[in-house]
């Protein structure tokens, strides 16, 4: 009984996704979850309250590991406590840092490219809606924190460069992941040694 209940939740949470993927959150309502997923709307509401708690176990993961990474300022902050011999003042231009952050952050990417496309790009009208600019914002006050002399209008320049890179590499390689993977990683790594 419990493994047909947890085959039931992941359909719903699959066919869910795929809707999600090409209809913006505000849009879509249970009942499309219901007839994309060959169910009835009463068996969707089993296995989810509402479409916010059915988004939230779709994307929520992603954001909060994508936060993670990002905000690479608390990033640095665990690598220094674990890493003799790096400071505060190198642990940027550090290469082992450099990639780890790097590796992360395409595997992210690459691992949850699906979930990532649905936050940046049709996430309108839940608590995720401005996950660009979120991210965004992140990317910006990390460069700051990196390059504090830098004027703001050309960190502001970065930010949007790089959430507008990733959008569109996820839309043009997201059903391949050894292209999504290298050109998140290239891309990634330029803008990364952009900041030496």
């Amino acid at each position: 009984m419990q493994i047909k209940k947890d085959n039931s939740k992941k359909k719903i949470k699959s066919s869910a996704k795929k809707l999600f993927f090409v209809m913006q959150y505000k849009d879509a309502s249970m009942r499309d979850v219901a007839k994309m997923s060959d169910m009835t709307v009463g068996n969707i509401y089993r296995y989810y309250e509402n479409k916010e708690i059915l988004f939230e176990d779709i994307v929520g993961e992603t954001y909060r590991k994508m936060e993670k990474v990002i905000r690479v300022t608390d990033y640095a902050q665990v690598f220094i406590r674990n890493k003799i011999g790096v400071n505060e003042k190198n642990v940027y231009k550090n290469n082992k840092f450099r990639s780890h952050v790097l590796e992360s952050i395409t595997e992210i990417v690459v691992q949850n490219s699906n979930e990532l496309y649905i936050l940046i790009n049709n996430s309108e009208g839940s608590k995720y809606e401005n996950t660009s600019k979120r991210i965004e914002k992140m990317i910006k006050e990390t460069i700051m924190a990196v390059m504090p002399k830098m004027s703001e209008d050309v960190v502001s320049a970065y930010s949007f460069t790089a959430i507008s890179t990733l959008s569109y590499i996820l839309r043009m390689h997201i059903g391949d992941k050894a292209k999504l993977k290298q050109h998140i990683t290239l891309f990634f790594q330029k803008f990364i040694e952009s900041f030496s």
